[in-house]
C-alpha cells in the first residue's frame, strides 16, 4: 500500500528501507520506480517548539 499524503514529510518525502543502502529518506515517486525499497514508515512529527526555533533562526540570519 503506497503512503498517503499525511504520511509524508516536506516535499513528499518518506523514510524507507533500501535492501542494499539501508535506511534513507526518499521521494514517494521513488517507491514505484525502485524494487529494492522494501518498506516505508511515516515521516515523524516535528518536535514541539521546532517551528518557533526555526522562526528565531530565520530572524537572526536576516540580521547578518
Amino acid at each position: 500500500m503506497p503512503p498517503k499524503p499525511e504520511d509524508c514529510g516536506p516535499n513528499n518525502r518518506i523514510i524507507v528501507w533500501h535492501r542494499f543502502n539501508g535506511a534513507m529518506v526518499a521521494d514517494t515517486f521513488q517507491l514505484a520506480e525502485n524494487q529494492f525499497m522494501e518498506w516505508w514508515i511515516p515521516y515523524p512529527e516535528a518536535p514541539e517548539g521546532a517551528a518557533k526555533l526555526l522562526d528565531e533562526l530565520n530572524k537572526s540570519a536576516k540580521r547578518l
